[in-house]
């Protein structure tokens, strides 16, 4: 992705001639180049990252009671009690946890779903061979 990057920033810099204009250039290429490079920052970096946070919010608010989640350090428990910032785990039978709402990555049904597609893909492989 870089180099090509790089090709079009070569490639719009050997058509901008000085003169402007008159020239029958850009009147600013400098002003195409940024505008360019804000676009390229946008759909890299800024929009899915808003989208992985919306995912993420709606993850918390539909968090119930029996859901079975995947902290951020791995550790995976059941959904026991909810309040406003907190929630408490059952890692085990009688063994309970509380832990902050942030530290929620994900479902672990989302395992199960990314576990699956990977069985799949492993599974077409080797019977290519």
């Amino acid at each position: 992705m870089v180099p090509q990057l790089q090709q079009v920033v070569l490639l719009l810099a050997a058509q901008a001639q000085p003169g402007g204009e008159a020239a029958g250039g850009c009147p600013n290429p400098q002003l195409i180049m940024l505008a360019a490079f804000a676009a390229i920052f946008y759909f890299i970096y800024i929009r899915p990252t808003g989208q992985d946070q919306k995912r993420r919010d709606e993850l918390l608010q539909n968090l119930k009671r029996g859901d079975e989640v995947v902290l951020q350090s791995g550790i995976i428990g059941k959904v026991a009690d909810i309040s406003d910032k907190t929630i408490h785990l059952e890692l085990a039978r009688n063994v309970k946890m509380e832990v902050l709402k942030s530290a929620v990555a994900r479902n672990k049904s989302d395992l199960k779903l990314g576990a699956e597609k990977s069985d799949k893909g492993e599974g077409a492989k080797s019977s290519k061979k």
